[in-house]
């Protein structure tokens, strides 16, 4: 088996470098609603920033992980330095 060649950052998706948008507050005339409708939006973007940011890192620790057990079966136990066979 050959070590991977691919950074772990490449294989973060794009998407998840773009930044989330903040909801909108609209002006209905009604201000009480519209900052209930906003506050609900908003709490929508959190859970996609969120998402995305816990989803990057899990990538990542996936990616370390198979990239480290791909070199402990590419490196020769350490004896093996001192007693080649």
């Amino acid at each position: 088996m050959l070590a991977p060649r691919d950074g772990c950052s490449t294989l973060i998706a794009s998407r998840w470098a773009e930044p989330v948008r903040s909801a909108v507050l609209d002006d209905s005339g009604d201000a009480a609603l519209d900052w209930q409708l906003f506050g609900v939006a908003q709490t929508g973007q959190l859970n996609i920033a969120n998402r995305d940011k816990a989803d990057a890192l899990e990538t990542i620790r996936r990616c370390e992980a198979r990239d480290a057990a791909a070199v402990r079966q590419i490196e020769p136990p350490w004896w093996r330095k001192l007693w080649p066979g």
